[in-house]
């Protein structure tokens, strides 16, 4: 195996940029796992039944010691189980049925986790009348649990050419989607990411990039497809605190949205890429070098998380007013008037009306002789209650541009029988926050989603709700010079 291959695979990069903390920092907690090496490197950590199976270039036997033709060991993928009160099992061989002199790299399974998907090198050999070609490409291979520890039925994965490279494969949660980095001609830069679709009949469609917004002149490697609708990857391309650094992008209205970077502890100006992320998003786990080789370490959340969070409804206190019953008055002196309770009057059959805010307005249909200006009679009065709609809710601009000091809070939450306890805020640029009042300033132009939750004080068996959450968008606009 050559070197720029092992380079490509081991995300090994130059170190650049300054090492950014943000407030993120105080709720996050960062772990190095302790099957970590001092010497070898440990990356591309993948779920698997209780644990992970990850990649690793330590040796796999006392005294069979096979190695690169730079005198490295081979990259082989090891499986490691996670037991109660954060401790780990011994790390042990993924499968012998899969190792082999051919460098095994990063990997997914299918939801049951009886197929892998994993990256592996092949040795292309052509023969000219004048000389012999040898190289390296790696592509993607599959494979099948034939019973409880024993894989087989390894085949390539039908877009495998000998002509680049195709690898860092992802299965979505469905099982239908293949996101995977291949330099294959056509791209943006060195590594782009792409998607294939599983059709009707169980084939894999022609490979589709999925764009400039996600790929760009650099390498984009590492996707993650969350079953939340966020891509993770890994990019040196993007703007970042490092040479690799972790991003994430949702899919929305039919095209990506700019990616955001995620702030420290998790990007560093080291080498942070590999990412995955639990079904709550609130643990996961990530590869650097920060510790002086490729290490996997364990991040977790101090925040809780909220999902199926429904987007902002705008308070609307406008009403059509009508009366059933009323008479033809065109041919009278007399006219119909409504009072609306806050000073307005409108002469018609009907009114429609905006309040200014909520409150209690007593509405009164009088019928007016046009002649003198005084009220006949009262034909109808009511009692109007105009309500806010029952959310949580977040107040800030619409819009704002880049760096600027924003504020944000949650105290017009109006919800039934919920005493908020705590508010807990994701910006949607990777940062978040906790209190009822914040402030944010955004680094980059873009739509970002705002998303609040918040707990309740008075939760118990009886109580609907334990906690609620809320999205908003924020157009955030470059300064004009």
């Amino acid at each position: 195996m050559n070197s720029k291959f092992k380079t490509s695979l081991l995300a090994t990069f130059i170190i650049i940029g300054n090492l950014y903390v943000s407030e993120g920092q105080r709720y996050m907690q960062i772990e190095r796992l302790p099957f970590n090496t001092d010497i070898y490197a440990e990356y591309g950590p993948m779920f698997y039944k209780n644990g992970l199976v990850f990649c690793s270039n330590r040796k796999t036997e006392v005294f069979t010691v096979t190695t690169t033709q730079d005198d490295e060991y081979l990259l082989n993928l090891y499986e490691v189980e996670s037991r109660k009160e954060g401790r780990w099992e011994e790390t042990k061989l993924f499968s012998k049925e899969l190792t082999s002199k051919l460098v095994a790299g990063p990997l997914t399974f299918n939801k049951s986790g009886d197929r892998i998907y994993f990256t592996r090198t092949k040795n292309i050999i052509k023969r000219t009348e004048t000389d012999t070609i040898e190289k390296n490409v790696f592509g993607i291979y599959i494979a099948d649990l034939i019973d409880s520890t024993i894989w087989g039925n390894v085949r390539s994965w039908n877009y495998n050419p000998d002509s680049f490279n195709c690898g860092y494969p992802f299965l979505s949660d469905d099982g239908k989607t293949l996101f995977f980095s291949s330099n294959r001609p056509g791209g943006y830069g060195r590594y782009d990411i792409y998607t294939s679709e599983l059709d009707e009949k169980g084939n894999w469609k022609e490979p589709v990039n999925i764009g400039d917004v996600i790929n760009t002149a650099g390498s984009e490697v590492y996707p993650f497809y969350h079953k939340s609708g966020r891509l993770y990857f890994s990019s040196d391309g993007h703007e970042g605190k490092g040479r690799m650094d972790i991003f994430y992008s949702e899919f929305v209205s039919g095209q990506w949205k700019a990616p955001i970077n995620i702030p420290a502890p998790i990007n560093t100006r080291y080498n942070d890429f590999a990412l995955i992320i639990n079904a709550t998003l609130d643990t996961g786990y990530f590869s650097t070098d920060r510790y002086g080789t490729d290490d996997i370490v364990k991040f977790t959340s101090g925040l809780p998380t909220f999902s199926n969070c429904q987007k902002q409804q705008k308070d609307s206190y406008c009403y059509e007013i009508y009366e059933t019953g009323t008479l033809d008055l065109d041919t009278t002196t007399f006219r119909y008037e409504w009072d609306l309770g806050d000073g307005t009057k409108i002469r018609d059959l009907s009114a429609y009306h905006c309040f200014e805010g909520p409150g209690t307005y007593i509405i009164k249909l009088n019928v007016i002789d046009t002649l003198t200006g005084d009220i006949y009679f009262e034909e109808a009065k009511y009692r109007l209650s105009v309500e806010r709609i029952v959310q949580p809710f977040i107040n800030v601009v619409d819009t704002a541009v880049i760096n600027e000091d924003i504020r944000m809070d949650g105290l017009q939450t109006n919800l039934e029988n919920f005493e908020v306890d705590e508010y807990y805020w994701d910006f949607g640029d990777g940062e978040r926050a906790r209190n009822d009042i914040v402030r944010h300033s955004y680094r980059r132009p873009g739509v970002y989603t705002i998303q609040m939750g918040i707990t309740n004080r008075q939760a118990d068996e009886t109580t609907l709700s334990d906690r609620e959450c809320v999205t908003r968008d924020i157009i955030i606009l470059r300064r004009r010079n």
